[in-house]
């Protein structure tokens, strides 16, 4: 692919999950300490039957809360970020991120599953769907 196959998007608007690099040298906690405090963001989910994209991100926290105990990637805020079939921005909307788990996901009919952490069995796959009214 040479550089006129390319299409850039740029969402200025996304500037702050700008982050900091880690030093390729750097020992397997600064790694894990990168993690927990940058943002970052998952692929596009295309939904065909909307013909939009989604897009979770998570955005830059804190290494540690304010009584010094440390946080994890899911302690910080989610956003499930909209975009046209164009890749336009259509909307960001917050998700509860000690209720549901980005990194399971699936789009039916029915709109966009979010895995959902509040289950009665260890067992179970529980999920909520995420839906557009104007759809």
């Amino acid at each position: 692919m040479d550089s006129d196959t390319v299409i850039y998007h740029r969402y200025e608007e996304w500037g702050r999950f700008f982050n900091e690099g880690v030093d390729r040298d750097a020992d397997l906690q600064q790694f894990v300490n990168h993690y927990i405090s940058s943002a970052w963001f998952q692929q596009l989910i295309y939904d065909p039957f909307r013909e939009v994209y989604y897009r979770f991100g998570k955005e830059q926290q804190d290494l540690r809360k304010s009584d010094g105990e440390k946080n994890t990637a899911f302690d910080a805020e989610w956003k499930i970020f909209l975009l046209d079939k164009d890749l336009n921005p259509m909307g960001a909307y917050s998700l509860d991120s000690k209720r549901f788990n980005p990194l399971f996901t699936f789009v039916s009919k029915e709109g966009l599953f979010i895995y959902d952490n509040q289950r009665e069995h260890d067992d179970e796959m529980v999920f909520g769907i995420f839906q557009l009214s104007d759809y």
